[in-house]
């Protein structure tokens, strides 16, 4: 357990030595017991910051949420018999009158309680944080959530995961209310069935308001090139963007080429020649980038190693899963040694054999102030032969050569 997180699981057989004081951050998860609880646990909730519950909810933990928590969140399956204990708390919380007091709701599984929650979106605006994890949503709930969102101004934080937007029609709904999110810091949207034309219109969204975004992240669709162009285009008017997560997509080569294209152009200007100046550029921030599985091969290698090195803030890149092999390793080489803010990379099952870590090996070598500590290189054809040339790299990292 971290020293600032308890945990409590469903079998609480002794109390006697429980601590009469929590850390701020409190987890309560999937408890059915908590009627049973007793009044030194209550107390000891009142200083908490964040609480998360099973929708069993006991009549001393909604008081203690009310009298003391400033952060909410409900995290867990609820059933249609525990929808009325849900209701019960959500109108509870509703009456918070403090501006201080922030929501975070997130759903997962739940096909009741996701009804719940949008029903009690209203006029206070105290959702900070909205989550629905495979929860079903179709298109009258899709156009409640849009419509709602005009009511959470203060919203920085809406993630939905596993649920069908139905491409083009569901996300054109959903951009409506996100133009109104001028607070929004992350925008996650995880196997969400979106397309080219979904993504464009994330694109235009993001054009006409999101230059907040902190995190944008539409892994697992069925984005392809066109679709991606678009995305990343819209990208370089958030300057504050730290993380970029296209995993799982099939943005292929052009998306990839179109990609390192855009940080050539912006930071090959005249402009970005300082520091000063480099720091208010587009994806001066970027500190992570994940575009694997996304059927790249070794034909856009050449401009990535181009492209990635200009990121001054890139310490993660995630790669893996595609079809780099040999000469596409030996391409992006280079690149990857000259990123001089990068500490993990994953080319996990890229086909790679010894001619192309022998070149990782032989660039990185060559990179005297290298700040590499990670490097996965999983599932790929690698020989005693090619990990061998790992351990001449002068400085100390390791390398994960695993099946």
């Amino acid at each position: 357990l971290s020293p600032r997180t308890v945990s409590l699981v469903p079998r609480l057989s002794h109390l006697s030595s429980f601590p009469t004081y929590l850390p701020p951050s409190i987890m309560l998860a999937s408890m059915g017991n908590l009627d049973q609880l007793d009044d030194m646990l209550v107390a000891s909730l009142w200083p908490a910051e964040r609480v998360l519950v099973g929708m069993k909810v006991s009549k001393r933990l909604r008081k203690a949420l009310l009298l003391g928590a400033s952060r909410v969140v409900f995290h867990g399956t609820a059933e249609k018999q525990e929808g009325s204990s849900a209701q019960k708390v959500c109108a509870d919380l509703m009456r918070f009158q403090s501006k201080d007091v922030h929501l975070e709701i997130q759903i997962r599984s739940s096909y009741h309680l996701k009804g719940i929650i949008l029903d009690s979106i209203g006029e206070k605006d105290v959702y900070s944080h909205l989550s629905f994890n495979d929860t079903k949503l179709d298109m009258e709930d899709i156009q409640q959530l849009s419509r709602k969102l005009g009511y959470t101004a203060n919203l920085s934080h809406l993630e939905i995961r596993a649920n069908s937007l139905v491409d083009n029609v569901g996300v054109d709904i959903l951009s409506t209310g996100l133009k109104t999110l001028r607070n929004l810091n992350k925008l996650i949207l995880v196997s969400c069935n979106i397309r080219d034309l979904g993504a464009a219109s994330i694109a235009t969204t993001i054009d006409q308001g999101l230059f907040q975004l902190d995190t944008l992240d539409m892994g697992c669709n069925s984005i392809e090139s066109h679709g991606a162009s678009r995305v990343l285009s819209s990208l370089r008017r958030c300057k504050s963007l730290r993380h970029l997560n296209l995993r799982s997509n099939l943005i292929g080569d052009r998306g990839a080429i179109f990609f390192a294209s855009l940080l050539c152009e912006t930071f090959q200007q005249p402009s970005a020649g300082d520091v000063d100046s480099k720091v208010e550029l587009p994806w001066a921030k970027l500190s992570s980038v994940n575009l694997s599985r996304n059927q790249i091969s070794a034909n856009a290698c050449n401009a990535l190693a181009e492209g990635l090195p200009l990121l001054p803030s890139l310490s993660s890149l995630d790669l893996g899963c595609n079809h780099i092999e040999d000469e596409g390793a030996s391409k992006l080489s280079p690149g990857i040694a000259a990123c001089s803010s990068l500490t993990t990379t994953n080319l996990n099952d890229g086909a790679i054999g010894d001619e192309g870590i022998t070149c990782l090996a032989e660039a990185l070598c060559k990179r005297k102030n290298s700040k590499i500590a990670h490097i996965h290189l999983a599932k790929n054809m690698i020989t005693d032969e090619g990990g061998a040339s790992l351990v001449a790299f002068p400085q100390s990292f390791c390398a994960v050569l695993g099946c």
